[in-house]
């Protein structure tokens, strides 16, 4: 989860700064987009971040997180070229990986269920 926070924060750092953005393939139409995306990318980065100091009581929000994440790839890898540039395609793939590691690992790692991590039921201590 930190890694994952570190990321999102990194990326954020590199499209808010006009002459990187452009090097990773990403421009954005408006420079009303390129802050939200930034402030998506900080918030979400700060929370993974925070989340992973203290996984076993934070895990629904990482869970969630991760939902989030395959959304977010639908929509980078169907329409993300078109608006964003071919940079949208790696993200998108990098947001999958993310996602597939929180549903594989997250679970594990707290001893949840995939439903108890949905519903914010995850047992207090490891079974």
């Amino acid at each position: 989860m930190l890694l994952s926070g570190v990321w999102n924060l990194s990326l954020g750092v590199c499209i808010a700064v006009p002459r990187v953005a452009p090097r990773l393939g990403i421009t954005t139409p408006h420079v009303f987009w390129t802050l939200m995306l930034v402030g998506v990318l900080w918030v979400t980065g700060v929370v993974l971040v925070l989340a992973s100091r203290d996984l076993r009581h934070r895990a629904s929000i990482v869970y969630w997180e991760g939902l989030s994440r395959v959304v977010a790839a639908i929509v980078l890898l169907t329409i993300g070229h078109d608006v964003l540039g071919p940079g949208a395609w790696l993200i998108g793939v990098t947001d999958i990986a993310w996602a597939i590691v929180y549903a594989v690992g997250l679970p594990r790692a707290v001893g949840a269920s995939h439903l108890q991590l949905l519903l914010d039921r995850v047992p207090s201590e490891a079974r």
